[in-house]
């Protein structure tokens, strides 16, 4: 029985020894576990931070953008309106200068008439 108890005695302490074997090699495995988690939760924390960095700087840019369009909208509304002004000066002096050539070509043609018709006369009078 003391042989019994001696080899039950022996296989407690291999199995403990295994046991703290695998407990030390755990709690080795988990400690890594624990630093690679810090580690993510560092990275995602930086990346976080870029994150919002990033979202900060395009806020800004769009704001610059805004302003940029509402800028050359004004720009772009004003020379329409001065291109608009122009054209309908530049048309109403076309019209007024074909209406004057209408004019004098009314003028020249019924002087023309009249001349011919004193040139007729005055043959007829001699």
């Amino acid at each position: 029985m003391i042989n019994n108890l001696s080899v039950v005695v022996e296989r407690l302490k291999v199995t403990s020894e295994h046991t703290a074997e695998a407990m030390g090699k755990m709690s080795t495995s988990i400690d890594r576990l624990v630093e690679r988690l810090d580690k993510s939760d560092d990275t995602a924390r930086e990346a976080m931070q870029s994150a919002k960095s990033a979202h900060h700087r395009l806020v800004e840019y769009k704001q610059r953008l805004d302003d940029v369009d509402r800028h050359y909208d004004g720009e772009v509304r004003a020379a329409n309106d001065r291109i608009t002004k122009e054209v309908t000066a530049l048309s109403d002096r076309l019209e007024r200068q074909a209406d004057k050539r209408k004019t004098e070509r009314n003028w020249i043609i019924t002087t023309m008439i009249a001349l011919v018709g004193l040139g007729i006369t005055i043959l007829k009078l001699f």
